[in-house]
Order: structure tokens, then sequence, then C-alpha cells
């Protein structure tokens, strides 16, 4: 795999080239964690209004624990894979991606069993408690369906990380269309054929990462898997960062829809979680940007090619900040259109607040793309220590929003 990315010469054409080529994957790879959260969201508000909408948004900060496995697994074994395969070390390099792929299916089917086991204290927790007991079946029920998909999930955020190594960008990309399409057609079947609810809703999302895993599962996986103990722990140690970003929003998520849950009405949980949702879908950018960064660097990091690392970090700002500079205007422009997608007319609140949420969000999205690059370049030139406090730093920034969301009440009340 990694032969395609050895480069010879050393000029800013080349690193851009492979750059963009790449790039495309990444992206593609973020955006399908965004794709079904796009979908239902929108299908649920405009199908079962908004209490259903604000037990989906309970939902979202759990989410970022469900992807917490493959983030971690995908981008740490990522990280020890390149670095291998850049002194040769071919065979110990494809035992990692076989390691990561077989540890990413049993711990979230773990995950899967523990959802089923305390799903409903779950759902308290999350919010549905309270004066918002009422959302406590929506909440279930949508976890019911949706947790199914999750070692699919999982080990497809593994596979099409490699896909970029693999110069095998158009499988990423068609994988997405192909769960894209599935998810659309499913949960339009569910809710105007079948007449269903929250379950058939997340069942047709797991439905759509199941496509998405069978598109991209040509792979195979050795049998030969040697020094398995030191590259789990290599592997962890390198995604870790990743982990604590997932976590620190789960968290924060879960404080917001508490405040939320306790002192507002559903229209303001769902108004947070289309910003939330929203949020999902334009990270596919940044994030995308900042993970092509995070496999580039630590190929040239390997190669100990300082002018290209310096190259790729100019050619990632230029191109990511004209990426996210032209989203973030055309959210601040039409919050209204975007807000619209999710709420129908007739609730004047929600579709406020979502359009003022969106609007604010928009001022944030370049700054999330400097943060990120920064993230993940130090992850990928093996900063790990560094790229942990400045997690440990960039963490606590949810509370901004929480602050915003209380003055709101406050100033609604």
């Amino acid at each position: 795999m990694i032969e395609d990315f050895k480069i010879k010469e050393k000029n800013q054409s080349i690193v851009e080239k492979v750059f963009r080529k790449s790039l495309t994957a990444y992206m593609m790879n973020n955006f399908t964690w965004a794709v079904g959260s796009l979908v239902d969201g929108a299908i649920i508000g405009n199908f079962l209004g908004v209490d259903a909408m604000a037990a989906y948004g309970l939902i979202w900060p759990l989410t970022f624990v469900y992807a917490l496995i493959g983030s971690i697994l995908s981008g740490g074994s990522r990280n020890l894979y390149t670095n291998l395969a850049g002194h040769g070390k071919t065979d110990e390099a494809n035992n990692v991606f076989t390691l990561a792929c077989i540890l990413s299916v049993m711990l979230s089917v773990t995950m899967v069993i523990l959802t089923y086991l305390f799903i409903s204290p779950l759902a308290g927790f999350l919010g549905a408690k309270g004066e918002n007991e009422l959302l406590r079946p929506l909440v279930c029920r949508y976890l019911s369906g949706f947790i199914l998909g999750l070692p699919f999930d999982s080990c497809a955020k593994i596979l099409s990380g490699y896909m970029g190594l693999d110069s095998d960008h158009e499988r990423v990309v068609g994988a997405t269309i192909a769960m894209t399409i599935t998810d659309i057609i499913g949960d339009l079947a569910a809710v105007m054929l079948f007449n269903g609810g929250m379950f058939l809703l997340g069942f047709t999302t797991a439905l759509g990462q199941i496509v998405y895993f069978a598109v991209l599962a040509s792979h195979f996986f050795r049998k030969d898997i040697t020094g398995t103990k030191e590259k789990i722990k290599t592997i962890i140690s390198n995604g870790a960062p990743s982990g604590i970003t997932r976590i620190s929003n789960a968290f924060c998520g879960i404080a917001v829809n508490s405040i939320l849950s306790a002192s507002a009405a559903s229209s303001y949980i769902a108004a947070y979680s289309i910003h939330k949702s929203m949020g999902s879908l334009v990270g596919a950018t940044y994030l995308g940007v900042a993970d092509t960064v995070w496999t580039l660097s630590s190929i040239y990091y390997g190669e100990e090619d300082k002018k290209a690392l310096d190259e790729l970090q100019l050619t990632a700002f230029r191109i990511g900040i004209s990426i996210t500079g032209f989203v973030a205007v055309i959210l601040a422009l039409f919050p209204r259109f975007f807000a619209r997608i999710y709420i129908g007319k007739s609730d004047i609140q929600a579709l406020e607040l979502t359009s003022q949420s969106i609007r604010t969000f928009a001022l944030c999205v370049p700054l999330y793309l400097v943060v990120y690059l920064f993230d993940d370049y130090l992850m990928g030139t093996n900063k790990l220590k560094t790229s942990n406090m400045t997690v440990a730093a960039f963490a606590p920034s949810g509370t901004s929003m929480t602050l915003f969301f209380s003055w709101q009440i406050d100033d609604g009340k």
C-alpha cells in the first residue's frame, strides 16, 4: 500500500497532488458518519414531530461514544502501519491492519450487548427523565435499531481509512453513495409505507452502515498475527487523542441535554439536536482535511522528509481554509434554509432557535479546522503527549454552547 505515497521528487506540486487525491477518501469517510444523522434528522423532524426530534437529539452524544472504537483503531493503526511500512516492515504492517479489524469487531459487539442490557437506564442518563420521561421509549426504540450497525460501522471506518493508502478512493465514494441511497429509501419507506417509528428509522441507518461495509469489504485478513500485545498498546496510544476528543464531545452533549431537559421545552432540545447534526455533516470537511494530514504526515515523518512535512502543512491549511470558509459563509447567510430541512414552518420557536444555533456554528467552522489540523499533525508526527495536552485544553470549549443555551432559556422565560 505504502508504495503509492513514496515521493521521490520533493516539490510542492507533488505533495499537493497526493494531498488532493487522498482528501476525497478521508472526507467521504467522515461524511458517512454524518449522512445517517442528516437523513434521520430530516425524516424525524418532518414526519414524527418535535418530541421525536428531541428524543433523537438526546441520542446524539452517544454517537460519539459509538464512533470511539472505529476512530481510535482506524487512526492509531494507520499511524503504526505507515511507520512500519515506511521502514520496509511490510508483513508487520499488514498484521496491524488485520489486528485493528479484529479488535473493532470484538469491542463493538461488546458495546452492542451492553447497550441492550442497559438501554432504559442509558436513555435516562441521556436526559429522558423527569419532565421528559415521555421521550424515554422513543430513545430506546431508536437505539434498539441503530446499534445493530455498530460492528459494521466500526470495521468500515478502518477499511475506509486504509483505502486512501491503497489509492482506492473511488470505492469509498461508491460506498458512501450506496449507503446514502439505502438510508434515504429506507427512511422514506419506513414512515410512508410501513408507518414506522423510531425503531425502523434507527434500523435503516444500521442497514446503510452494513451496505457501506459490504462495498468496502474486499480486503482479506491475514491469520499470522505476531506481537499482538505490543501492537494493541501502540494502536491505542496512537489513537488516544482522537478518543479523548470523542469522549469530551459526548460529555459536553450530555451536559447540555441534561440542562435543556430539566429547564426547557422540547423545541430547545430539538434545536440543539439539529445544530449537532449539521455540525456532523459540515465536520466532514475539516475532519477530512485533518485525517489526510494525519496519514500523510506519518508517512513523511517515517521517511524523515522535513520539506514534505512543511509543504503538507501549508497545502492543507490553504485548501482547508478555502473549503471551510466557503461552507461557513453559506451557513451564515442561509441558516433558515438549513433549519427548514428539519423543522416545519409551523413551529416558529424551534425554527428560530435552530437558525440561531446554525449561524453561531458557522462562525466556528474555520476555527475547528485550525484546531484539528494542528492536533492531527501532532499525532502523525508521534508527538502524542503534546496532542493529548491540546485535546485536554480544547475539550472544555463545549461549555460555551452550554452557556449560550442557558442564556437563551433564561431569556425565553
